[in-house]
């Protein structure tokens, strides 16, 4: 599982990472901060995935349009793909390791928000509203 977050102000791409012990998510999270120009184009092609979306709900998919996008918004979407996909590319070297308690259906539409916690301190930092792009 992998998007992109606040975390103290800030936007980040995050990270599930994987429990080979338990064979499941773990409740960590990696997080690599994200430039502007990076959250720019997510935002585009989060849109733009919308609009695919909204259509596909709605019924009015041409046979042309194919998932992730509309057939006419599908040169945009492309051309964004590598900017976004260095985006949500968390770096080792530049990511901090959390725990985060998500609020609302992450991977539905509405509004979603995420207590960030640090792995060892138990504290209980205020609940972050997960803009939706």
């Amino acid at each position: 599982m992998k998007g992109i977050a606040d975390y103290k102000g800030f936007p980040h791409a995050y990270m599930r990472e994987w429990d080979v012990d338990q064979d499941d998510w773990a409740d960590t999270l990696l997080l690599s901060p994200v430039s502007d120009e990076q959250l720019s184009a997510v935002k585009e092609q989060w849109h733009l995935w919308l609009r695919w979306r909204s259509a596909h709900d709605n019924g009015t998919l041409r046979p042309e349009d194919h998932h992730p996008t509309l057939a006419k918004d599908r040169k945009r979407y492309e051309e964004l793909a590598t900017v976004v996909e260095a985006a949500l590319k968390v770096e080792d070297a530049k990511s901090i390791r959390v725990k985060a308690d998500f609020r609302g259906d992450i991977l539905s539409m509405g509004k979603t928000a995420v207590r960030w916690t640090e792995p060892d301190d138990g504290g209980t930092p205020p609940i972050s509203a997960i803009p939706h792009l």
